[in-house]
């Protein structure tokens, strides 16, 4: 690596030596000959605001030969103008702009040669573009799609152009090569091998022949590139430096394999267009033939507007709907792509087997307590047991609902469920009965309803499985009696599949569960909703689980003496109780499954 950087450091030195020669022998044969060349002056320089931006003009006496070059921290544009002289004392333009900021120029000397150096301040990266003329140059700021612009070479001062700009619109690739050569682009990642460049106004040649051998490329030059550049650059990547110097002279590079070219960018870019141009001229000499594509699956208007993209000028398309054909004609290499367009496109379209579960699950229980109890006793003469007083000689208390005293009637009657034991108390002379009755019972329900419904669907198409009933509706139509409408009161499961390029499956679930309440209105029974939408993504032959569409509902029921009933535990000699507690639930359980397809063949006939 050390004897490599001499060898730079060496021809480095090599080069400057030879540039100086070379300098005194142009300028000692100057003055043999007595030429005098006109001085380039630059008289004037403005900015102006446009609609698209800005435009700063920098006015001289000949067209102005530059270098431009990106600085940042802050942004700005540095244009170097050779062997020019100022006319006025290194003017500075500042003022209120929306790209620019500032334009400061000055006049310095690098060796024998005196450059004018003109610096544009931007306010942040700001597109631009450079137009020279036989009056100087034109720096345009902004918007690069008002108007057009000039070719890259013409920045690097080669060529004069005009300065009558037309509003046409720029197209994309103009604009595209436009910002690649004058504007601000993300930056780049290089990965040459760094070099170490300090020379002054070499030859061109020579550090392509250096870079060509730190590149490992093998490079020719184009007979028409010449001029001398100073620079210095210090570990830089071979490839980005080469940018720069191809970017500063107006150079651009093509490289097929390991040779690398390098010429001007106006001879490339000629270069490029005629060989569009001749491929272009054997394309339309050759011959038109015809073909006849019939269509299985694809629809035939969709697929005659994706081919006819694909048509070259010369080619027709017609469609037949009758036989779902396409007839076209075009040159062979378009015929030939366009029938493996149908061959991809024309296929049968993947389908989804859903195995769905549906089960439907119900649980009910109920508990009833309740006490029936009553009785009488009697204090008379007739049952030998007086009070013995005066008054009241005898009474008697009847604790029963008022019936035959005989028989066991209760004065507490609040039975819930099946009676579970009735007792009678008594004492010998028959003057006190007590009558006692308990009922209990318990109840508890589970049912399950199973269906296993499956379905084949279309890709991206909706399958619908349901199962329910249909509810009468009446409503009164006047004198015409009454009409009668019937509103579905279902289970459904909607389910819309996409396939993806992996063989996962999107699904589109959307559930529903219709039923009829208890609430009856005039017209028929209240419908009861529940719905859930939801996308998935599962694999092939996964099970998705759709749950939460259940109701539970608990009720209490009590009959009671007041006050009585409310007594803590005796308060349950004047009361029932009873209970009930229902849940059902509906679970969907889906697994797609992707059918296997088949190799489609394409059906063609030439004529």
């Amino acid at each position: 690596m050390v004897s490599r950087m001499n060898f730079f450091r060496h021809a480095a030195s090599w080069i400057t030596c030879l540039g100086a020669l070379l300098l005194v022998v142009n300028g000692s044969l100057a003055q043999e000959m007595g030429i005098d060349d006109a001085q380039t002056l630059i008289s004037r320089m403005e900015v102006r605001s446009t609609s698209a931006g800005e435009e700063v003009w920098i006015i001289g006496n000949k067209p102005l030969a530059h270098s431009a070059f990106l600085l940042s921290d802050p942004y700005r544009l540095v244009v170097d103008i050779p062997g020019a002289t100022l006319a006025m004392d290194s003017p500075d333009i500042s003022g209120n702009y929306r790209y620019i900021q500032e334009v400061t120029s000055r006049r310095f000397a690098e060796g024998t040669r005196e450059i004018v150096r003109i610096e544009l301040v931007m306010k942040s990266e700001t597109p631009y573009v450079i137009n020279s003329s036989d009056l100087g140059l034109q720096i345009r700021f902004g918007d690069l799609t008002v108007g057009s612009t000039h070719e890259a070479e013409e920045d690097a001062g080669m060529e004069s152009g005009d300065w009558t700009v037309p509003q046409a619109a720029v197209t994309g690739d103009d604009l595209t090569k436009a910002t690649q050569v004058y504007g601000l682009q993300a930056p780049k990642r290089y990965k040459g091998k760094p070099i170490f460049l300090d020379l002054k106004d070499a030859d061109i040649l020579d550090i392509f022949r250096l870079i060509a051998e730190v590149s490992g490329f093998n490079v020719v030059v184009d007979p028409d590139v010449s001029g001398r550049i100073t620079l210095r650059m210090d570990n830089v990547p071979w490839d980005q430096a080469l940018e720069v110097i191809l970017k500063n002279q107006g150079l651009g590079r093509e490289i097929e394999g390991n040779i690398m070219r390098i010429a001007a960018v106006k001879k490339l870019r000629e270069e490029h267009t005629e060989k569009m141009m001749l491929e272009d001229a054997k394309r339309k000499a050759l011959p038109i033939e015809s073909i006849i594509l019939y269509l299985s699956y694809a629809d035939i208007s969709d697929m005659e507007s994706a081919v006819k993209t694909f048509l070259s000028e010369r080619g027709t398309i017609m469609k037949d709907t009758r036989v779902n054909a396409l007839i076209i004609r075009d040159i062979r290499g378009v015929l030939d792509g366009i029938t493996d367009l149908v061959r991809i496109l024309d296929v049968r379209t993947r389908e989804v087997t859903l195995n769905a579960q549906i089960v439907v699950t119900a649980k009910n229980f109920a508990r009833n307590l309740g006490i029936q109890w009553g009785g009488r006793f009697f204090a008379d003469a007739q049952h030998g047991n007086t009070t013995g007083y005066q008054f009241p000689n005898n009474f008697s208390v009847n604790m029963t609902d008022g019936s035959d005293p005989d028989l066991a009637k209760y004065a507490v009657n609040f039975p819930s469920g099946s009676q579970l034991m009735a007792m009678t108390f008594g004492n010998v002379m028959d003057t006190l009965r007590l009558n006692l009755a308990l009922s209990a019972s318990e109840n508890e329900g589970l049912t399950k309803t199973i269906a296993r419904p499956t379905i084949t669907t279309l890709n991206n198409e909706s399958a619908t499985i349901s199962s329910g009933d249909k509810i009468p509706y009446f409503s009164n139509s006047g004198l015409e009696g009454a009409d009668v409408t019937f509103q579905d009161a279902t289970t459904s499961l909607d389910v819309t599949p996409h396939i993806t390029n992996d063989d996962w499956i999107n699904l589109e679930v959307s559930v529903t569960r219709d039923f009829p309440g208890e609430n009856v209105g005039q017209a028929g029974p209240a419908i009861r909703t529940n719905s859930a939408d939801t996308k998935v993504l599962i694999k092939d032959g996964d099970t998705l689980v759709l749950g939460g569409l259940n109701q539970s509902q608990q009720s209490l029921n009590n009959q009671r003496i007041p006050w009585l009933g409310e007594i803590p535990v005796l308060g349950w000699l004047f009361k029932n109780d009873a209970r009930t507690s229902t849940f059902s639930d509906l679970l969907f359980f889906i697994t797609p499954r992707i059918l296997a397809e088949e190799d489609q063949v394409v059906r063609t006939e030439a004529f």
